[in-house]
């Protein structure tokens, strides 16, 4: 009598520890994936958002990159008209020969006092492949001598270098203003939110859902069996259990090794968490480096 009660209570006791363990720990595990589930799809959500957002603004950074370059454009098709207006005069109004764009250019350099752009070099060549600028040049210059014009020097200001400082004399210098501000600030949005969904994306990185889910939770289980649901019912095992085994070695024996296969299993996936994020720091450490 003595003995069936004191097994009884060590299959209450064995029963009470394994369902408390197994109830701890699988409520912490099913917890913890639920929690990092939500917290993944939550970040999900939030790079998505933060990439259309970024789409928006990218359309409207080019929309006013597109209109700040018409208006450069405009402001340079002017500018370069005005010197070649400049050189043309200079051709008919006194004894200067131009040749070949090398003495074009030179000219463009005394008369600004500056280095041309490339921008102003291209137009100028297109120029003088478009119009025959050169012919035209040859023929003012005959013209000049055929009416024996006198050297004489114009007063004509010097050229502006910079032709985005001309738009002052325009009425597009508020809407170019405007447009110019809209541009930076649209860039310093395009930067945080890349910086955001960077940022995002690393935190979505150390987010890491256990490996082995389905070994997992069979550990679990086979732990629950082991540890709980035969010593609950060791009455009905007994008679087959006394024909090899001390029944209540034979529990504990059961009970050990629930509990080794479930603490082997949150072993190996406390370790695989950590490589992981070994990897992952690494691999920030390679780019940060690659970066410098």
């Amino acid at each position: 009598m003595s003995d069936s009660l004191a097994n009884g209570q060590l299959m209450s006791t064995l029963a009470e520890a394994a369902a408390t363990f197994v109830a701890i720990v699988a409520g912490f595990y099913t917890t913890k994936i639920f929690s990092i589930k939500s917290d993944k799809n939550r970040l999900d959500s939030s790079i998505k958002q933060l990439k259309l957002e970024k789409e928006h603004i990218s359309l409207d950074v080019n929309y006013y990159k597109s209109e700040i370059q018409k208006i450069d454009d405009k402001e340079l098709d002017e500018y370069v008209e005005e010197f070649i207006d400049e050189l043309k005069n200079k051709v008919k109004t006194s004894p200067m020969v131009i040749h070949s764009k090398d003495d074009i250019i030179k000219y463009y350099k005394e008369l600004s006092g500056n280095e041309p752009s490339e921008k102003v070099v291209r137009k100028i060549e297109n120029k003088i492949e478009s119009e025959s600028l050169m012919e035209e040049l040859k023929k003012l210059e005959k013209e000049r001598k055929r009416l024996k014009y006198h050297e004489y020097v114009t007063m004509t200001p010097p050229l502006d270098n910079n032709p985005a400082t001309r738009i002052i004399a325009h009425q597009e210098r508020e809407k170019y203003d405007e447009l110019v501000r809209n541009y930076q600030r649209g860039l310093s949005k395009l930067t945080r939110l890349e910086e955001q969904i960077e940022s995002s994306i690393e935190d979505q990185k150390h987010l890491i859902l256990p490996e082995h889910l389905i070994i997992g939770f069979s550990s679990f289980v086979i732990f629950a069996i082991l540890g709980v649901i035969f010593p609950l019912t060791s009455q009905l095992w007994n008679p087959y259990v006394k024909q090899y085994f001390e029944p209540d070695l034979f529990y504990l024996i059961l009970f050990g090794i629930g509990l080794t296969v479930t603490l082997a299993y949150i072993g190996i996936e406390t370790f695989s968490v950590f490589d992981i994020k070994k990897r992952i720091f690494a691999k920030k450490g390679k780019n940060e480096l690659a970066q410098k």
